[in-house]
């Protein structure tokens, strides 16, 4: 969670686990506040998201994308692309329940 000077929410990400696997997590949400949208603050929470996974959580080798909402295949997909060369772990989107798991690429696929 991301807040500002005077404790008021800005942003979130949340990483869960992903099943019973160990070595994957998946990511479920990033969320900023409409008042701090185009500033920074999701890639920031992108880059705070990588750091703590490749330092902290070195194990995972899956990180696992259920979905994208309309904005986040705007913003967020083309920015994890960018950023999939720093991640240790493989970025995957789930298409259908339960493990139907593709790499994650530029288009959402039809």
């Amino acid at each position: 969670i991301m807040a500002d000077e005077q404790n008021r929410f800005i942003g979130s990400l949340t990483l869960r686990p992903f099943s019973d696997d160990l070595r994957s997590i998946e990511f479920a949400q990033i969320s900023v506040h409409p008042n701090f949208r185009n500033i920074g603050v999701g890639t920031k929470l992108l880059e705070t998201m990588q750091t703590y996974l490749n330092k902290e959580r070195p194990e995972i080798d899956a990180i696992i994308i259920n979905k994208f909402e309309e904005d986040g295949n705007r913003w967020i997909r083309p920015k994890l692309l960018k950023m999939a060369s720093g991640f240790k772990a493989g970025l995957y989107e789930r298409h259908c329940w339960p493990f139907d798991l593709i790499p994650l690429r530029h288009a959402a696929p039809h």
